[in-house]
Protein backbone atom coordinates (compact mmCIF):
# COMPACT_ATOMS: atom_id res chain seq x y z
CA UNK A 1 0.00 0.00 0.00
CA UNK A 2 1.15 3.50 -0.80
CA UNK A 3 0.29 6.61 1.23
CA UNK A 4 -0.89 9.55 -0.84
CA UNK A 5 0.41 12.98 0.10
CA UNK A 6 -0.40 16.32 -1.48
CA UNK A 7 1.95 19.00 -2.81
CA UNK A 8 -0.78 21.66 -3.11
CA UNK A 9 -3.41 23.14 -0.81
CA UNK A 10 -5.88 26.00 -0.63
CA UNK A 11 -5.25 29.28 1.16
CA UNK A 12 -8.05 31.82 1.02
CA UNK A 13 -9.69 29.80 -1.76
CA UNK A 14 -6.59 29.91 -3.99
CA UNK A 15 -4.43 26.86 -4.72
CA UNK A 16 -0.78 27.20 -3.67
CA UNK A 17 2.18 24.84 -3.81
CA UNK A 18 4.13 23.38 -0.90
CA UNK A 19 7.18 25.64 -1.39
CA UNK A 20 5.07 28.80 -1.24
CA UNK A 21 3.22 27.43 1.80
CA UNK A 22 6.49 26.74 3.61
CA UNK A 23 7.65 30.33 2.92
CA UNK A 24 4.34 31.71 4.21
CA UNK A 25 4.56 29.54 7.31
CA UNK A 26 8.06 30.83 8.04
CA UNK A 27 6.95 34.45 7.65
CA UNK A 28 3.85 33.99 9.81
CA UNK A 29 5.83 33.16 12.94
CA UNK A 30 4.06 31.08 15.57
CA UNK A 31 0.59 31.04 13.98
CA UNK A 32 0.27 28.74 10.96
CA UNK A 33 -1.77 30.02 8.02
CA UNK A 34 -5.20 28.45 7.41
CA UNK A 35 -4.07 25.84 4.87
CA UNK A 36 -6.94 23.66 3.56
CA UNK A 37 -6.99 20.40 1.63
CA UNK A 38 -7.81 21.07 -2.02
CA UNK A 39 -10.11 18.05 -2.06
CA UNK A 40 -12.05 17.92 1.24
CA UNK A 41 -11.33 21.47 2.55
CA UNK A 42 -10.21 20.17 5.97
CA UNK A 43 -7.19 21.80 7.71
CA UNK A 44 -3.73 20.63 6.62
CA UNK A 45 -0.21 21.51 7.69
CA UNK A 46 2.90 22.02 5.55
CA UNK A 47 5.88 19.71 6.17
CA UNK A 48 9.43 20.25 4.96
CA UNK A 49 11.33 17.52 3.13
CA UNK A 50 13.37 15.19 5.32
CA UNK A 51 13.81 11.61 6.43
CA UNK A 52 13.37 10.35 2.88
CA UNK A 53 10.10 12.25 2.40
CA UNK A 54 9.49 15.09 -0.04
CA UNK A 55 7.84 18.30 1.21
CA UNK A 56 4.08 17.77 1.50
CA UNK A 57 0.83 18.64 3.26
CA UNK A 58 -0.80 16.42 5.87
CA UNK A 59 -4.30 16.63 7.30
CA UNK A 60 -4.42 17.79 10.93
CA UNK A 61 -7.07 15.11 11.52
CA UNK A 62 -7.18 11.99 9.38
CA UNK A 63 -10.06 11.92 6.93
CA UNK A 64 -10.75 8.45 5.52
CA UNK A 65 -13.20 9.97 3.00
CA UNK A 66 -10.44 12.08 1.38
CA UNK A 67 -8.12 10.52 -1.18
CA UNK A 68 -5.35 12.96 -0.13
CA UNK A 69 -5.44 12.09 3.58
CA UNK A 70 -2.72 9.88 5.08
CA UNK A 71 -5.55 7.66 6.33
CA UNK A 72 -6.47 6.84 2.75
CA UNK A 73 -4.34 4.18 1.05
CA UNK A 74 -4.14 3.04 -2.54
CA UNK A 75 -2.69 -0.21 -3.81
CA UNK A 76 0.57 -0.03 -5.73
Amino acid sequence: MKTIRSATCLLGGEEIGIEEALRLRERSGRKSPDFRCSECRERVSAHKAGGGMVAHFEHLSRNPACSLSVAHHSRS
